[in-house]
């Protein structure tokens, strides 16, 4: 379970009561305030009724003991989300290991969609896959560019620079174009 806005503000009041609570516990004990001063602070907060103050101590102690259950729920339980890896391995050999970073990687990506001339932006993603990593771009092209040819060429391009250069397989180049091209108006006039 996920602490919550609500869970804070229950945090925060429990809190309260609870400081409030210990100065209480530590003047009585120091003799400053007795038990009846306590009782008639109650019965003035809460007016001559006809319930007994200790009801209502113990009402509020009730209180108090299902908000700090809830809050102990919230804090213990979940499910704990396992780190997000921020390397892969390269190699492995009788030295030692050999890992890049994603950002690394992700930097080769961008290179490699900045030197085609028909990307007008690119938001590139690099996670790890399986024994390699997947990369996600995501595109906005220059006018009149054919997707699927283009796609597939940036898709090999992206793949062979970063196993070229990190050594690292690519097991997926997904590619998303969120403007498609628009055709140039005098193309479009002339046929």
């Amino acid at each position: 379970m996920k602490i919550t806005v609500f869970d804070r503000i229950l945090t925060v009041l429990l809190s309260l009561v609870l400081l409030a609570a210990s100065v209480m516990l530590i003047a009585y004990a120091t003799n400053l305030i007795s038990l009846e001063s306590i009782y008639a602070a109650v019965t003035l907060v809460f007016g001559n009724t006809s319930l007994k103050p200790m009801l209502i101590i113990g009402a509020v102690g009730a209180l108090l003991l299902i908000i700090a259950i809830r809050l102990i729920v919230a804090c213990c339980s979940g499910k704990r989300t396992p780190p997000v890896p921020t390397s892969v391995l390269v190699r492995t050999s009788e030295y030692g290991m050999t890992n890049i970073t994603l950002a690394a990687i992700d930097s080769m990506v961008q290179r490699c969609c900045r030197t085609m001339q028909q990307i007008k932006d690119c938001t590139t993603s690099v996670l790890p896959s399986g024994s390699g990593i997947s990369v996600a771009l995501r595109l906005v092209l220059m006018p009149d560019v054919a997707v699927p040819e283009f796609s597939e060429a940036l898709q090999k391009n992206v793949k062979d620079t970063v196993e070229g250069l990190a050594g690292v397989e690519v097991n997926n180049v997904s590619v998303l174009i969120v403007e498609p091209p628009k055709q140039n108006v005098r193309n479009a006039s002339a046929q």
